[in-house]
């Protein structure tokens, strides 16, 4: 008898421990990814929907303007610094929902900043630049 509750009393842990690995994953955030040079990757394309890792806690997109890359995936251990940054080498967001990298728009957290480029323009504590 023993032997027996020992068999059914393992396969219910086994069942258990099934069960919650199910539920963690489908509890993951979910990012596109994507890679130029590796797979169709741009702006228009989203991606491959991808489950991140337990450590993810946000996706990201880039652009590189100087050569054109693209990169959208899962960021690991990123605390939350979330939003946008755009120049004119590169733009970059990340973001902290579900497949919220699809594009620059929907990776914008709303946060508009003032952006100033003191070689085109007066830049100073009384001349902030235009909202981004």
């Amino acid at each position: 008898d023993c032997a027996v509750f020992s068999s059914k009393a393992m396969n219910l842990v086994w069942s258990v421990v099934f069960l919650l690995g199910i539920l963690k994953t489908a509890e993951s955030l979910r990012c596109y990814y994507c890679l130029t040079g590796f797979m169709n990757c741009d702006e228009s394309y989203p991606g491959e929907v991808v489950g991140c890792s337990p450590n993810a806690d946000s996706c990201f997109i880039s652009y590189a303007a100087t050569t054109g890359n693209w990169m959208k995936g899962c960021l690991e251990e990123n605390n939350n610094t979330l939003g946008c940054t755009h120049n004119q080498a590169a733009d970059y967001c990340t973001c902290d929902t579900d497949l919220c990298n699809q594009d620059f728009a929907t990776a914008d957290s709303g946060i508009k900043c003032y952006q100033c480029n003191g070689a085109f323009e007066d830049c100073s504590e009384n001349e902030s630049g235009s909202i981004e």
